[in-house]
């Protein structure tokens, strides 16, 4: 009872054959995923929260929740605390 926990008690790992087969990516995969990733958050993700936000903007003016200089002021204030 008691006695030290060791890691070399733990079985072997089945998959290391399977693992070590496998070639890993090229720097020209992850140059092109890299690229895409940035395209895709540079440009789609910025253009949805524009859409977004002026969507938002417009319901609340539409629905008379605010006034239009409220939701000006609004999105100036949301524009300097958030950069």
């Amino acid at each position: 009872r008691g006695g030290v926990w060791a890691a070399s008690k733990l079985p072997s790992r089945c998959c290391d054959r399977i693992m070590n087969t496998i070639e890993p990516p090229t720097n020209k995969k992850w140059t092109s995923l890299a690229k895409l990733w940035n395209f895709l958050h540079n440009s789609f993700t910025i253009i949805l929260a524009l859409f977004l936000a002026i969507g938002c903007s417009y319901s609340r003016v539409y629905l008379g929740y605010h006034s239009p200089v409220q939701v000006y002021a609004g999105s100036v204030l949301g524009m300097v605390l958030g950069a």
